[in-house]
């Protein structure tokens, strides 16, 4: 039989676990998301070259506008 003591020896080590475990999951996503906006004007220039050596036309120009537009607002 487990006794108070014990018991709460495993959920403070259950919660020491769970902490550490969300800390290497979220550290990832924390690099993965503050590098997002930056990754989306690399897109909007690439985007940008794409249209202007295809036929002018400024629906060619929507996509890179939408890139750059989403970008902003992130930031």
């Amino acid at each position: 039989m487990l006794t108070l003591s014990v018991l709460c020896l495993l959920c403070l080590l259950g919660v020491a676990l769970l902490t550490g475990g969300m800390l290497l999951l979220s550290l990832p996503l924390v690099i993965v998301l503050g590098l997002f906006p930056w990754l989306l004007r690399v897109a909007a220039v690439i985007l940008l070259i794409k249209a202007l050596l295809a036929p002018l036309r400024w629906t060619n120009f929507i996509p890179a506008a939408a890139l750059l537009a989403i970008s902003l607002i992130l930031i």
